[in-house]
């Protein structure tokens, strides 16, 4: 019998799901929000990021991901942390080595960390863009 409360179980079905989560923290200076700190990551981002999640936990974003903080995503996170039951859906385009990937987000605050949940989209991107340049040339 399967224990749908067992941490493994949900880890692997977070393994084999087309989402990806991800649980943030802020980190204060002077009582202001300065970074994140990544306190879980779930497993299926190893494709993207070729690492092992285990040594970039507990890391801040500013070392491991500084890209949040030029594609707007360190501002979504921060609007999300200033308001109780707030949520933010956006897209963004991350180049994880040299491979340029997009992304469909969504950002809820949940108690004092910022939970994101992602579904790569970078195919269904390119068809768009695609879909739309013929229908222009039609």
């Amino acid at each position: 019998m399967l224990d749908f409360n067992n941490h493994s179980f949900l880890n692997e079905v977070l393994k084999y799901s087309e989402g990806m989560i991800s649980f943030f923290k802020p980190v204060y200076t002077e009582g202001r929000i300065t970074d994140y700190k990544l306190y879980f990551l779930s497993e299926n981002f190893k494709k993207y990021i070729h690492l092992e999640i285990d040594l970039i936990l507990h890391k801040k974003l500013s070392e491991v991901f500084p890209v949040i903080f030029q594609n707007g995503m360190f501002e979504i996170f921060n609007s999300c942390m200033n308001k109780a039951d707030f949520e933010i859906n956006f897209e963004r385009r991350i180049d994880f080595c040299k491979n340029k990937v997009r992304f469909e987000n969504k950002a809820i605050k949940y108690n004092e960390y910022i939970l994101l949940s992602s579904k790569e989209i970078t195919r269904l991107k390119s068809a768009e863009t695609k879909l739309k340049q013929v229908l222009k040339d039609v």
